[in-house]
C-alpha cells in the first residue's frame, strides 16, 4: 500500500439518534422503557471535583481543567473521582486522566458537560419509545442514471475530478466483522482472492489515484472506529 500524501484523522463517533418505534425496527424492549429517574440523571450532584478528590488533588489542575472535572461531577459522573489514592501516589496517571478530559471537553460541541445532556434526552426519549422519522415518509430523491463509459460520464468525472481537491473522505470503519465469520476489523477482509488486496488498501488507493487525475494535493480521509 502506498503512504504517501494522504492525510488520515482517526475519529470517534460520539453520537447517536435512537430509531425508537421506527417502521423498520421492532419496538424498544420493556426494559428500556422502565429506565428509573436515578438512571435518566446520572445521580447529579452539587458537588464539586475537588471535594470528591481532595484539595491536594485538586491542586494538580489548572482552572480549566478543574471546570471541566466540576462540571463532570455536577453531572453525577462521579465515579471518575472514585477511590483516588492520597495526593503524591500516582500523580502522573491523575493529570493524564485530567488532560484527556479536558481535551475531549475542548473537542465536543458545548463540552462534555453537552454530551452527557444530549446522552441523557436520548435515553428519555428512547424510554418513551420516541420515533425520531415520525411525520416522514420514504421517497426516492432525484438524480441521474449515468452509464460507464458514456460522454456523460466521462464529463462528471472531469468536473468532479476539478472540485474533488475541495472534499475530505469519512470511511465508516464497522468494528469486528463478526456476523460475516471473521473476527478481526472489517476494512481488513480482502476486497477479492485474486490478490487478496484488502479492503482498506483498496479504499486508500482509490484516493491517491483521484489526487494523481486531479492534481490537487492530499486529499484527508477520517477513519471513524
Amino acid at each position: 500500500m502506498r503512504h504517501a500524501t494522504t492525510a488520515l484523522l482517526l475519529v470517534t463517533s460520539v453520537t447517536s439518534w435512537p430509531m425508537g418505534t421506527s417502521s423498520v425496527l421492532p419496538k424498544p424492549p420493556p426494559r428500556c422503557q422502565a429506565l428509573s429517574a436515578a438512571t435518566l440523571t446520572g445521580g447529579a450532584t452539587g458537588t464539586t471535583a475537588a471535594e470528591l478528590v481532595g484539595a491536594g488533588n485538586a491542586k494538580l489542575f489548572d482552572a480549566a481543567t478543574l471546570k471541566v472535572l466540576d462540571s463532570l461531577a455536577a453531572l453525577g459522573q462521579t465515579h471518575l473521582f472514585a477511590d483516588w489514592p492520597s495526593p503524591g501516589s500516582d500523580d502522573a496517571g491523575k493529570k493524564r486522566l485530567g488532560e484527556q478530559l479536558a481535551k475531549t471537553s475542548a473537542a465536543y460541541a458545548g463540552g462534555l458537560a453537552a454530551y452527557v445532556t444530549k446522552a441523557r434526552a436520548l435515553l428519555e426519549a428512547s424510554a418513551r419509545g420516541d420515533n425520531p422519522l415520525d411525520g416522514w415518509a420514504p421517497s426516492v430523491p432525484d438524480g441521474e442514471a449515468l452509464d460507464f463509459g458514456s460522454e456523460a460520464w466521462l464529463a462528471a468525472e472531469a468536473a468532479g475530478s476539478k472540485e474533488v481537491g475541495q472534499c475530505a473522505f469519512v470511511l465508516v470503519a464497522g468494528g469486528l466483522g463478526e456476523r460475516l465469520g471473521y473476527s478481526r476489523i472489517k476494512v481488513e477482509l480482502p476486497t477479492e482472492t485474486a490478490t487478496g488486496t484488502r479492503y482498506l488498501e483498496y479504499y486508500v488507493k482509490s484516493l491517491l489515484a483521484l489526487e494523481r487525475a486531479s492534481k490537487s494535493g492530499p486529499l484527508p480521509l477520517a477513519i471513524m472506529v
